[in-house]
Formats: C-alpha cells, sequence, structure tokens
C-alpha cells in the first residue's frame, strides 16, 4: 500500500484528508489517505477527486451545477468500470460553490475491496 501511496505522489496527487491541518491522512476512503507499510494491502483504490484529476474514467464523468442545473444519474463505483453502461457515472464533480465537490460511489468489491471508511456509500 505504501508504494502505491508514493506512486500517487509521483503522478501529482496530494495527501487525502478530511478538511483539517491535523486530517490531512484522514481520508481513508483512498490510497492518499493514512498508507500502509503492507505489500499486498489493503486493496483500495485512489479516491473520487483523484481519479477525476487524473483524468481516470474520464467517459465516465459528469458535471453538475445545482444553482442552475439539475443532475440525474446513477452513480457506479470505479471497481465497476468495465460493466458500466449508458449515462452510469463514476465521479460527479459538484460545482458552483467557493470549492468543488467529487461525489462517488466507494463500491467496496473488487479492485476497491479493502477500502476501509464509507463502503458501498456515497462519498
Amino acid at each position: 500500500a505504501i508504494h502505491m501511496h508514493q506512486v500517487g505522489h509521483n503522478l501529482g496527487l496530494m495527501h487525502s484528508g478530511e478538511g483539517c491541518a491535523e486530517c490531512e491522512y484522514d481520508d481513508m476512503t483512498g490510497m492518499m489517505g493514512s498508507s500502509h507499510t503492507y505489500d499486498d494491502g489493503p486493496l483500495k483504490c485512489f479516491n473520487n477527486p483523484k481519479t477525476w484529476q487524473l483524468g481516470w474514467f474520464s467517459d465516465r464523468h459528469a458535471t453538475a451545477t445545482p444553482l442552475s442545473l439539475e443532475w440525474s444519474g446513477r452513480l457506479v463505483g470505479s471497481a465497476e468500470y468495465l460493466s458500466a453502461a449508458g449515462d452510469d457515472v463514476i465521479v460527479l464533480k459538484v460545482e458552483g460553490h467557493s470549492e468543488d465537490f467529487y461525489v462517488g460511489l466507494n463500491r467496496q468489491i473488487g479492485i476497491n475491496a479493502g477500502t476501509e471508511e464509507a463502503g458501498d456509500k456515497v462519498t
């Protein structure tokens, strides 16, 4: 896990915290939160903002601007990318505020089976 965390830094990713200076590593939904020293786990992906930043799954991105436009659709997890169909979305960027939010389903299966926070929940 620590190797994938460092690969993330090499790709230009910063740590994933949860909103405070002391929380730099607190987001456990993906690899850029607290990393482990295990060689073979936990099995999890980068989180929603990181996959958007990297351009991964870009054909399954959508943008919503709730102050002027509504969005409806179905969120699927990154582990479901190959079986996604139609208008399924992996990451929804919500913009129109002082900060953008990146929303997705943290599906706890396959390549993301080891997520340690909010498994099978919208994050």
